[in-house]
């Protein structure tokens, strides 16, 4: 399991027509291949900043004789209510195909959450968007060029690295309300209680790194295709992160820990996960650039998290204090139970306990308490439908 945000190289597999347009996958012919990770859920989202956005997101590659590849990838959109075009690509060259490594450049314009990596997909928060109104999740316009090295050193350590000019913009909503006629709230987030101030437009040069060592990993061999090994000790990953802006203006680092193993009879497994970081200079720390946890009050989620508070705001604990949280899963074929913990420096710790039915691992059900410094704090009700 790997720190949220790391560069994933997705294996190369075939798929018909039909699925690619439906569900996503991979169309290969011959030495070319198309891959569309959505499906038809990638030609249009919707959200209250942009209204509608419309247009294709897909891949487009070639396998080299020496098995290497080369990649680009599309994502253009017209968004309707702004009435202006969005654009970002990437050329990719997968140089090591058998520990996935690759080097891209990108650059683009496009509309991103405060949270580089959110809990939910474009297609989840069109939906929440759409039919309930619902938009906790606040978007900037990003204009960003860079690049990515990712690469396996070994079967059992991998390395991360990306650089990144980017220019920040602040945006409005330009629709009010949803299909059903509930109002949207301001394109403003809230932390820790306090609406963020305005900043109008941003510049800074990014510079990520993000080390991991899954002791006992190996690469096999699955129909044609490589893959790693499932690993029965915890992987352990170290990432930093630093903005310049004028000045340094911040340096983050954290470390985690995390990993799977069977439970106490047949069918039964445990997942665990805790992490903790700090940054040692914090000198302008826009939103963007925070540390963000896993958080959506949204009830219905289409994939288990085993890191995600349910019952805390997507921005309510983003913090560039010191953190540590910790979170662990026990599940079998009809249940699971989960139990999840978080302190931030100056603020009150937050727990909370879920469990319910878990229905052969394709649908979720369950209830959710959660305690701020052990007090009853909030309950919810918890939907996961995996699509």
């Amino acid at each position: 399991m790997a720190l949220r945000g790391q560069a994933k190289l997705p294996l190369f597999q075939g798929s018909d027509w039909q699925t690619l347009l439906v569900k996503g996958g991979v169309f290969r012919n011959g030495d070319y291949f198309i891959r569309v990770d959505d499906g038809v859920g990638s030609l249009m989202t919707v959200d209250f900043v942009n209204g509608f956005a419309i247009g294709p997101k897909a891949t487009f590659g070639k396998v080299l004789p020496d098995y290497s590849r080369i990649e680009i990838d599309e994502n253009v959109k017209w968004t309707c209510s702004r009435e202006k075009l969005m654009a970002r690509g990437a050329l990719r060259y997968v140089f090591a195909p058998q520990y996935f490594g690759f080097l891209e450049v990108f650059g683009g314009r496009i509309t991103n959450d405060f949270d580089r990596y959110p809990v939910m997909g474009d297609t989840e928060r069109s939906f929440a968007t759409a039919l309930f109104g619902w938009n906790h999740f606040k978007l900037y316009e990003q204009t960003s060029v860079g690049a990515r090295l990712y690469g396996a050193l070994s079967s059992d350590l991998q390395l991360t690295a990306l650089i990144a000019w980017e220019k920040r913009s602040q945006m409005v909503n330009h629709r009010t309300t949803s299909i059903f006629g509930k109002d949207a709230s301001p394109n403003i987030p809230i932390v820790g209680g306090v609406p963020m101030a305005d900043f109008g437009t941003d510049k800074i040069l990014r510079l990520d790194w993000q080390v991991d060592y899954i002791p006992g990993r190996m690469i096999v061999v699955e129909n044609d295709m490589n893959a790693y090994s499932q690993s029965d000790y915890p992987t352990f990953s170290l990432r930093g992160t630093t903005g310049i802006g004028g000045q340094l203006r911040y340096l983050s680092l954290e470390a985690m820990v995390s990993g799977m193993c069977d439970g106490w009879g047949k069918n039964q497994k445990i997942v665990y996960q805790a992490s903790s970081g700090f940054y040692p200079v914090r000198n302008n720390v826009m939103l963007m650039d925070m540390h963000h946890f896993d958080a959506s009050a949204f009830a219905l989620q289409t994939k288990p998290n085993i890191a995600l508070f349910s019952l805390l705001d997507n921005y309510e604990l983003s913090t560039s204090k010191p953190w540590v949280e910790a979170h662990a899963e026990w599940t079998n074929l009809l249940w699971y139970a989960q139990a999840h913990a978080v302190k931030v420096v100056g603020r009150q710790m937050h727990n909370e306990l879920s469990g319910g039915m878990n229905l052969m691992n394709l649908m979720r059900v369950g209830v959710t308490i959660g305690l701020d410094d052990f007090n009853f704090d909030a309950v919810g009700v918890n939907l996961v439908v995996k699509i």
